[in-house]
């Protein structure tokens, strides 16, 4: 009856028969993908290639795993790029790729499911900033990463999708053998379960409501997050709360309009009263997908350094993404792009807490 549930309340994230496990984010089940695979492997390090323009905080998890991490280099499009993974192969046949859908657009790329395919890598298809499943996105990888918690109301919720239809197959009968049901719940019971993150949520949630702001705390533009522990994760398992909320949630395309129309009124808004002026890039979401974020791009750091101020002094919830992984800081030629993405972009929520009279009120502040 359990197990129903759970697969119920998968139900939106499901294309067809796939096997799918519920955990509070989605750096859990790149945990328990990342376990297995060291399960049935001969070797005893795992190899994973993650993408440069990746969040740090989502590795916190794998990092106390026996493997060795692999930054591929991405092109401006978020796409890996092809020759710097080609050339990577020299050094490293990986055992665990994967690749991002950024902020709720398909980014799919065959050069990287081919080398998957040839090198008996598991295709992870991260697709955490999608609300849903939808054209090119749910159905390329043996994996797939949900995190309804980054697009809805509700404190926890990512979810892992097994797929059989994925470049390595992953059938019934492998997670059988090996038993991934064990591995799954070693997991989710692997420490004694807290309630406190959603109490925190709880009371954050209540104050918005009641429509108390309390002075933000003042972000820098170019400061990464510090999380380095796994125990500063959240408890693996997923609330009663965030599965009792989620269970109500009947209409994922009403949450879609809604995201779609604060985008537009971000960018019309901020076009109409050339807050922004010439200096920085508006980027639309394609109308076929469901944007994460309204995402902004200047000419350069100093450019989006003055508009991040700019906005967070009128207290609007401006914000940056990602942490960069240290890897990747350091390694400054190969993951040029990478870099610079995360130094001239910065981005505006768009959550079903708000709508365009928050928004066009919200700019008075700037405007005044």
């Amino acid at each position: 009856n359990k197990q129903l549930s759970n697969e119920k309340l998968a139900e939106y994230w499901l294309l067809n028969n796939e096997k799918s496990y519920w955990f509070s984010r989605s750096a859990w089940s790149l945990y328990v993908i990342v376990k297995f695979r060291i399960l049935i492997s001969s070797d005893n390090q795992v190899k994973v290639w993650v993408p440069s323009y990746f969040c740090n905080e989502s590795l916190v998890a794998i990092r106390s795993l026996p493997i060795k991490l692999h930054f591929y280099p991405v092109l401006p499009s978020g796409k890996p790029d092809p020759i710097e993974c080609n050339k990577m192969l020299d050094n490293c046949n990986p055992d665990i790729i994967l690749f991002v859908h950024y902020f709720g657009e398909e980014v799919f790329s065959e050069e990287l499911y081919d080398l998957a395919l040839k090198n008996d890598a598991w295709l992870v298809e991260d697709a955490v900033h999608c609300l849903k499943p939808s054209q090119g996105i749910g159905n390329q990888g043996d994996f797939v990463l949900y995190s309804p918690h980054k697009l809805l109301a509700i404190p926890d919720g990512g979810l892992l999708v097994i797929r059989e239809e994925g470049p390595s197959k992953i059938t019934s009968n492998l997670l059988e053998k090996f038993n991934f049901n064990e591995v799954y719940d070693s997991v989710i019971n692997m420490r004694q379960f807290s309630n406190l993150f959603t109490y925190k949520w709880l009371v954050k949630r209540l104050i918005q409501k009641l429509g108390l702001h309390f002075s933000h705390k003042k972000i820098i533009f170019n400061s990464e997050n510090k999380m380095q522990d796994i125990k500063q994760l959240p408890h693996p398992k997923m609330s009663k709360l965030s599965k009792k909320l989620l269970s109500n949630m009947t209409d994922l395309d009403k949450e879609s309009e809604n995201r779609k129309n604060n985008q537009k009124e971000w960018n019309s808004s901020l076009a109409k009263n050339n807050i922004l002026g010439d200096d920085i890039n508006i980027i639309s979401c394609h109308e076929k997908y469901v944007p994460y974020l309204a995402i902004f791009v200047a000419s350069d750091t100093a450019m989006a350094e003055f508009f991040f101020d700019l906005l967070q002094k009128s207290k609007i919830p401006v914000s940056t993404w990602p942490d960069l992984p240290p890897e990747v800081i350091k390694d400054s030629k190969m993951q040029r792009v990478a870099i610079e993405m995360r130094a001239t972009r910065f981005f505006l929520p768009i959550h079903c807490s708000i709508n365009s009279a928050n928004i066009k009120s919200s700019l008075t502040n700037i405007l005044n």
